[in-house]
């Protein structure tokens, strides 16, 4: 009877433990789609200083649309500069407010709509205070694509990515091409999900772009398909790669532009890739599906501790099953004092009182293990 008695006891330890090594896995293995605060700053010139630079008629209204669409949908923390507000200075200076303020858990976004040039060194954006191409030293003036990948390189949080909506805007830094798009699984997320990302999505190639077009009278081509996929998409996370596939088939469609989207060599990416996180969905996980078919999620750099709905429950089983274990203890213990009080050999109920007392202390013992896990996991569900 006494070895029926160990028997049982070190099986029913053994299952609890089982549960609560899946219950550990599950939360290392199950990352959420939540992030930390998602900042952007928004640039879009029409109006430019100089004489002997084109004004556009869109890249303002295009600037402040986009601003209004991450801030209201995807709770982005938001600066406008436009015109006047668009100097060299003052850019560099948003950007560097930028770089200090992110953390590690934190998004930046850059978004610029104004003019662009292109040169045997580089691409530039011209910012409102630009002297005109063709003036001598005018490219002093200018934004060099250098110093934006160095802007990038400097920063410490998991993702940034320029949207740059200007003429010459491929040529803005030299890219790597993104791959295939791959089939998205959990698998998958969970991989891009540790990786740093830098990338940058443009209206067009190494070419001109329009500033008009016949879709809208007041938005440029790619704001409009820009606009239309962030509004539209709204319901799920998604990848800056799903956002480009979108954006470029129905760019490509209506004009002559091939938007492009890809990672930024020497920017300090790693694999990662910059997600959107609409309000209306942020406290959803992979583990409870949030991520629909064709979406993607990545947050990149060293992850803290996640949890999710699925390892809480995982928890509360683990939980359930060393109350069990507890039970089982507590009714060898109560078996054991009857059967002490009932023999009248001395050796005999030595034994069982020994018994009752390593059964009596160990049920407690699991009793309150399993209680912890039943409110940690409870607690970790909802976080």
């Amino acid at each position: 009877m006494r070895s029926l008695h160990i028997f049982l006891m070190t099986g029913l330890l053994i299952w609890m433990g089982s549960h609560v090594a899946a219950a550990q896995d599950a939360t290392e293995e199950m990352p959420d789609v939540r992030q930390d605060k998602s900042y952007a700053l928004v640039i879009g010139i029409n109006d430019y200083k100089d004489s002997g630079i084109e004004d556009l008629a869109t890249a303002v209204a295009d600037a402040k649309a986009v601003g209004r669409v991450l801030e209201e949908h995807y709770g982005f923390e938001v600066e406008i500069l436009t015109d006047g507000e668009a100097t060299k200075k003052n850019i560099y200076s948003s950007l560097s407010s930028l770089r200090n303020s992110a953390r590690m858990g934190d998004s930046v976004l850059i978004y610029f709509a104004g003019h662009g040039e292109v040169d045997d060194i580089g691409a530039y954006w011209l910012p409102f205070d630009a002297a005109a191409p063709g003036e001598d030293g005018a490219e002093a003036a200018w934004v060099p694509s250098s110093s934006i990948r160095d802007n990038l390189s400097a920063f410490r949080n998991r993702h940034v990515l320029i949207i740059s909506d200007s003429c010459f805007a491929g040529g803005l830094i030299s890219t790597r091409g993104p791959g295939s798009k791959p089939e998205v699984s959990e698998e998958w997320l969970k991989k891009v999900m540790a990786k740093p990302s830098r990338w940058i999505f443009t209206s067009g190639s190494n070419e001109p772009v329009a500033d008009k077009s016949k879709v809208s009278s007041e938005n440029s081509v790619f704001a409009f398909f820009l606009l239309d996929a962030l509004k539209s998409m709204k319901d799920r996370p998604f990848s800056v790669q799903d956002l480009a596939s979108t954006v470029q088939r129905n760019v490509g469609n209506n004009s002559w532009q091939t938007p492009r989207a890809n990672a930024i060599i020497g920017s300090g990416d790693q694999g990662g890739q910059f997600v959107f996180i609409p309000t209306s969905v942020a406290n959803l996980n992979v583990a409870d599906g949030a991520v629909a078919s064709g979406a993607s999620t990545a947050v990149g750099g060293d992850l803290p501790t996640v949890r999710s709905a699925k390892s809480g429950r995982a928890l509360m089983l683990s939980g359930i099953a060393t109350l069990a274990a507890a039970g089982a203890s507590l009714g060898m213990a109560g078996w054991a004092r009857q059967e002490y009080l009932a023999s009248s050999k001395p050796a005999e109920r030595e034994r069982l009182r020994k018994q009752n007392t390593v059964f009596g202390y160990g049920g407690i013992g699991l009793a309150v293990v399993g209680g912890g896990l039943i409110v940690g996991g409870s607690i970790s569900g909802r976080w």
